[in-house]
């Protein structure tokens, strides 16, 4: 039975500090199976991503991938029943991963060093739990550990993790810190590990590991508010050579630690009632920069203090978009701007240190250095929301990667890079449309020479992915590289940003070398099929096509009918080939009405039914713009039903809430756009599509120091419609607005009907019509 005192601390960690718009976000949106986030304590952007993992699933047991680990990318299920512990830095949303470093679990009784097995948690340190006994708000979480009877209690500043654990029992309790813990682990993935206890309250150390990122070193220094009793460690690891250490008796009261298997453990007395503070934090530099950083962020052992602090970071930075709407509304959009503002990830110390891609240590100057760059999916959505109401942050990223080209051997601009590592996941060179998307819009802090020359750099390495086969033959080829279709779209995509930036840097020269590169679409289109068609270097045909399937078809987290539509920077293309708009919109209605068999689905990449309407994908992120392509077809109001049809029936604050995973804020930020009635097809010509909004009122504070409102009259769950415009007063006409008319502060009304109006809009309102090829 719990102990008052448990219940009078649970009611009151569910009710302090509750205020807009931090109380309408729901951390554990997304924990359960595809969303892959996690529920655990950080502030926006923060280094430290303090969360509880709750299984030990290894990437491999030695015998190739282990599907099983896949749902376990953040570290939690929202359906495990047991909690190992409380690691230090997770990713927010992905498909793959890495992390889950320096994990914490306190415990009572016998030491047991294994977390043993959810069937049987008394095999290990590991506890059970129940949701009842859970809590999670934006910089906090708390969980009942019920083996032990220990209220465990997380919140955190940008650097360092802190833990409250409150004991119900007196007596002998451990404090392990298990180095050898890591999402995503396989045997030989911990290279090195090391930790000195440097006096009876201050333990300081680091681990090198071998995974996604394949040379990563973090360090760490570890504050208690209580002094140690006696504390150890077991490396379990064959040693052959041991030099003259063994003058010593190194499992106990040894002052230092190491090997490639080391689990530590640190033994108190602590009476009933009684709380242990653990302040832990993180450093890419040294274990000194660990211990400046913690001694600049948190000074003291306040924790509620710090609980307020971080609490009141997300309100602040939560308050960039002021909203109004129902319940549900606010639930979604609150919690998506909550999962945006989680990725990138700040990555240096206090005093501007960091290590960069060549594993040295640099000092940002002038800028803070981030790291976590999942470009493939966040240049779509999330990176043009953070030139809105991210700019100085949006000025750092690009600087950040900027830097990681300097550091570089390769001399390219980071793929998808995180801690001091490129990763090389996915496709595309989308740095470059981040750094255009930016440019292009007058976000400042920039060298726009110096970013022209690394874009330029980045889509001319011919040892990247077939970039070489591409400029030789005007497309990627499927017999000389994977995802061939893909990358010949994406690539024409990223070679149109780069044309826009050296045609604003009066390069024409350069401009007219990559808007040919951006019409290497046309290249793979199949008019006898009318989809994009992987190519072989002979010029044929990939004989075995289905535009229904994914896997060996040249595309990636997509098929043919979805990736087809992927031209953002030339859409009339798709219409003319479609024969008119009246056929292309036909076209875009089977999408989403089709049916998509068991047999297509079961062989989707990252998604299941959940993120899919129709054979329309929004589980992935290649198709995100399609819902806006109506209105280049001149039928905006099925851009207005189909976009309701996927915020109203894919998004919702609960576990299973997401369509498919976060992807660093991707899934998250087309929701906001969305909601707020407009969204980003085409980053980098500073136009936004106009949708649908979902949002009853919306305020943009933005960082010149102007508003930006956007507000719907009318709108009930029938008046999703739009029959009138207006922007600052006046009729408006057009079917997007642009960078500048947000950034410029005023008012955009929608007046909802519940009637669609079908009048085809006029040519010249369409988006897409500053866009210029040079033949």
């Amino acid at each position: 039975m719990k102990s008052t005192f448990i219940l009078i601390a649970l009611f009151i960690i569910q009710h302090l500090y509750a205020q807009q718009p931090v109380e309408y976000v729901h951390p554990f949106t997304g924990t359960d199976h595809m969303g892959h986030t996690y529920p655990g304590a950080s502030v926006p952007f923060g280094m430290v991503q303090l969360s509880p993992d709750t299984d030990t699933v290894p990437y491999s047991i030695g015998k190739g991938y282990n599907k099983d680990v896949y749902a376990y990318c953040a570290g939690y299920q929202y359906k495990d029943k047991t909690i190992c512990g409380f690691s230090h830095t997770h990713f927010s949303g992905t498909g793959h991963s890495d992390l889950g470093d320096f994990l914490l679990m306190p415990t009572m009784g016998p030491l047991q060093l294994n977390p043993g097995t959810r069937e049987n948690p008394e095999s290990g340190y590991r506890s059970r739990f129940s949701h009842e006994n859970e809590s999670a708000s934006p910089g906090y979480y708390s969980v009942l550990l019920d083996d032990s009877n220990i209220l465990a209690e997380l919140t955190a500043t940008e650097r360092v993790g802190f833990h409250r654990y409150t004991y119900q029992k007196s007596g002998e309790t451990n404090l392990i810190l298990d180095l050898t813990a890591g999402i995503y682990n396989y045997p030989g993935k911990n290279i090195w590990q090391f930790v000195r206890v440097e006096n009876d309250t201050l333990i300081t150390g680091f681990r090198q590991t071998r995974g996604w990122a394949r040379t990563r070193t973090i360090y760490f220094a570890m504050v208690l508010s209580k002094p140690i009793g006696n504390y150890g460690y077991e490396n379990a690891e064959e040693i052959i050579y041991r030099g003259f250490y063994r003058k010593f008796n190194e499992k106990e009261n040894f002052p230092e630690m190491a090997g490639k298997n080391v689990k530590a453990w640190f033994r108190f007395n602590m009476q009933a009632g009684e709380q242990l503070m653990v302040k832990f934090a993180i450093s890419a530099v040294s274990s000194e920069g660990a211990l400046n950083n913690l001694r600049a962020e948190i000074p003291h052992l306040i924790f509620d203090q710090v609980r307020k602090e971080a609490n009141d970071k997300w309100n602040s930075e939560l308050s960039r978009i002021a909203i109004s709407g129902t319940d549900e509304v606010k639930k979604n959009f609150y919690t998506s701007m909550y999962h945006a503002f989680l990725s990138p990830t700040l990555y240096m110390d206090v005093d501007g240190q960091y290590r960069g891609a060549d594993q040295n240590i640099h000092r940002a100057e002038g800028f803070s250095n981030y790291s976590t760059f999942s470009l493939w999916d966040t240049y779509r959505a999330l990176h043009p929301l953070l030139t809105i109401i991210q700019q100085k942050r949006t000025s750092d990223m690009i600087n950040s990667m900027l830097s990681h080209r300097k550091q570089s051997v390769h001399g390219i601009l980071p793929v998808w890079s995180h801690q001091a590592n490129e990763n090389w996941c996915m496709i595309g060179y989308h740095a470059v449309s981040v750094i255009a998307d930016a440019v292009m819009k007058g976000i400042t802090g920039i060298d726009a020479g110096e970013a022209l020359e690394a874009m330029d750099a980045s889509a001319t390495y011919g040892l990247y992915d077939g970039i070489g086969d591409y400029i030789r033959y005007g497309y990627a080829p499927a017999d000389l590289t994977t995802n061939a279709a893909s990358k010949t779209l994406e690539y024409a995509y990223d070679d149109w940003c780069i044309a826009r930036m050296a045609e604003k840097s009066g390069q024409r020269g350069l401009a007219g070398i990559y808007d040919r590169r951006a019409r290497s679409f046309e290249n793979i289109y199949d008019k006898s099929t009318g989809f994009m068609r992987p190519r072989f270097s002979d010029g044929s045909w990939q004989k075995e096509f289905d535009p229904l399937k994914t896997e060996g078809q040249g595309f990636i987290e997509g098929n043919a009918w979805n990736y087809s539509l992927y031209v953002p920077h030339d859409p009339a293309r798709l219409i003319e080939w479609a024969g008119g708009d009246a056929l292309f919109i036909a076209h875009l209605d089977t999408l989403f009405t089709m049916t998509l068999d068991e047999k297509h689905i079961a062989e989707s990449e990252d998604i299941d039914k959940r993120g899919i309407i129709g054979n329309y994908v929004h589980g992935n992120e290649p198709s995100h713009h399609v819902p806006y392509l109506y209105v280049y077809a001149g039928s905006s109001w099925k851009t207005q039903l189909r976009v309701h049809q996927i915020i109203d029936n894919l998004y919702d604050a609960t576990p299973g809430g997401l369509p498919g995973n976060d992807d660093c804020g991707q899934m998250s930020a087309w929701y906001i756009f969305s909601a707020l009635g407009f969204y980003p097809v085409c980053p980098g010509n500073n136009e936004y599509v106009l949708g649908s909004p979902s949002v009853e009122e919306a305020r943009l504070t933005l960082e010149n120091g102007k508003s930006f409102v956007v507000k719907a009259l009318n709108l009930s769950a029938k008046n999703l419609y739009i029959d009138r415009i207006l922007l600052n007063g006046k009729p408006y006409n057009k079917q997007y607005i642009t960078h500048e008319d947000i950034m410029s502060g005023g008012e955009l009304v929608f007046e909802m009907n519940s009637k669609p109006l079908k009048k085809p809009t006029s040519p010249e309102n369409l988006p897409g019509r500053n866009r210029i090829f040079n033949q």
